[in-house]
């Protein structure tokens, strides 16, 4: 009877192997890299809003990071305003596309064919907002930034969206404009 140990393997099978590993760890490696990234944006994004509050109304405000929400990311909440904010990533900066209110699309540039929506937006453009005497808010921050924001009017016609822009009762603002101007959120 041969030992289990004696048995030689093809080279070959070696290679598999090794390969196999390889491919795990990678992406092992990339769900690492892809968390840490999404945790700097995050925090990126609340340090820039608390500089914000601290800024205009310095004590008196509530911000909150928001987890396990799928609407919003982020909660002010100051005397006289309410604002509920969802981070969009935009890593490559791409071109984003208001077509309606729940369909954003992703365009590298004005001749891209391929159709890629936003992730993340139905939620809050649909979500309710109790009226109360404080003036509520629903703002979309693209992070880092976007080449262009457009809106559509109709079948020919779009517009440039700035912050002050109406999108269906929301406005998009990125996250480069913010750094650069604290007065686009109105405490």
């Amino acid at each position: 009877m041969p030992n289990i140990y004696s048995i030689k393997l093809p080279s070959f099978v070696y290679w598999v192997i090794g390969v196999f590993v390889l491919i795990i760890v990678l992406i092992f490696v990339g769900i690492f890299v892809s968390k840490k990234l999404q945790e700097k944006r995050k925090k990126d994004c609340f340090n820039i809003l608390n500089k914000i509050c601290q800024k205009k109304v310095k004590d008196n405000y509530k911000l909150e990071l928001v987890n396990n929400n799928l609407a919003y990311d982020y909660f002010i909440e100051t005397e006289n305003y309410k604002y509920y904010i969802k981070l969009i990533n935009n890593p490559n900066n791409q071109e984003i596309c208001v077509n309606n209110a729940i369909k954003w699309q992703l365009r590298s540039g004005p001749h891209d064919k391929e159709i890629r929506f936003v992730e993340g937006v139905e939620h809050l453009m649909r979500m309710d907002i109790k009226r109360d005497q404080k003036i509520s808010r629903k703002v979309f921050i693209i992070y880092p930034n976007s080449k262009a924001l457009f809106k559509v009017i109709n079948e020919c016609e779009m517009i440039f969206v700035n912050p002050d822009t109406d999108i269906y009762g929301a406005n998009i603002i990125t996250y480069k404009q913010l750094e650069d101007n604290y007065n686009l959120i109105e405490l």
